[in-house]
């Protein structure tokens, strides 16, 4: 599959370059602990494919939201979460919501979107290593109708807009109303 446009929040400086924390193509290098995470061998882009499921995956593990999840981590100081759009191009992706895709891989669904991360970094390593693919694609542990990315290959990635979260007030409280998370706050 080739997916056009991706959604991901991220803590935003308007001013941060590429190679910056603060950017929306700026990818931590300590990653590690991420569904399919191999450091050693790529870094990923996690992405959605609505901009609902972005903010949803940002804060659903979150019990209570508040306006304090809009704000930026103080390790990033002046920063506030923003919503960017990608446009990814011909970035091909193995969609693991296509049962054929499991077949083919002898990969059960219950492993795509098990907690345990050595099994979802290792079935990941192995679709990376086939040299095929630029990323992978499978639903989302919090909302299944949406689609979750991790994008490996980044050099077709495009930001094409990023919006503050405040001013996305609505997307924020539809995620917030479809994993039934309260809403604490002005």
């Amino acid at each position: 599959m080739k997916p056009r446009r991706l959604f991901r929040v991220f803590p935003w400086l308007e001013n941060a370059k590429a190679d910056e924390p603060g950017h929306p193509l700026h990818i931590n290098a300590q990653q590690g602990s991420g569904r399919v995470d191999n450091p050693d061998h790529y870094l990923v882009l996690y992405a959605s494919d609505v901009p609902v499921g972005a903010i949803g995956e940002a804060f659903g593990n979150m019990a209570i939201w508040s306006p304090g999840l809009l704000a930026g981590p103080p390790i990033l100081p002046g920063s506030q979460r923003a919503l960017a759009t990608y446009e990814v191009g011909e970035t091909e992706v193995l969609d693991l919501d296509d049962p054929h895709s499991l077949v083919e891989r002898s990969l059960r669904p219950s492993r795509v979107v098990t907690r345990e991360r050595a099994v979802t970094q290792h079935w990941a390593m192995s679709i990376h290593s086939d040299g095929r693919w630029g990323g992978v694609r499978w639903w989302s542990y919090h909302c299944p109708e949406w689609g979750s990315f991790g994008i490996w290959d980044r050099d077709r990635v495009e930001v094409s807009e990023v919006r503050p979260l405040v001013s996305e007030m609505g997307l924020v409280q539809e995620a917030s109303l479809t994993l039934n998370r309260p809403w604490k706050g002005q």
